[in-house]
């Protein structure tokens, strides 16, 4: 059985995006991300669940570690941008 799909997790995704394409450092901090996002903010375990999970498929780096907490540093991949990107685009139907 596989788990569950989070939709958080693309929100998450998107945030980072839409920060760091308007004109941010190539690295913000989780935790101005999640402040956009009372669900998460108030959830640290699973907002941590969802970094971890981005960073391992590839499509945040993890520049400051954030240890048990979200206050870490990250900024996106080369396959994050891609990814957003392809969201972005219209399906050709």
């Amino acid at each position: 059985m596989e788990p569950k799909f989070d939709p958080a997790v693309v929100e998450v995704l998107e945030a980072f995006g839409r920060r760091l394409s308007a004109g941010s450092p190539d690295a913000v901090s989780a935790d101005d991300i999640l402040a956009g996002m009372p669900a998460l903010e108030q959830d640290g375990s699973r907002a941590r669940v969802i970094l971890k999970q981005l960073v391992s498929e590839g499509l945040l780096e993890e520049r400051t570690p954030a240890a048990e907490t979200t206050a870490g540093t990250y900024s996106l991949t080369r396959l994050g941008r891609a990814r957003i990107e392809q969201r972005d685009r219209p399906d050709d139907d």
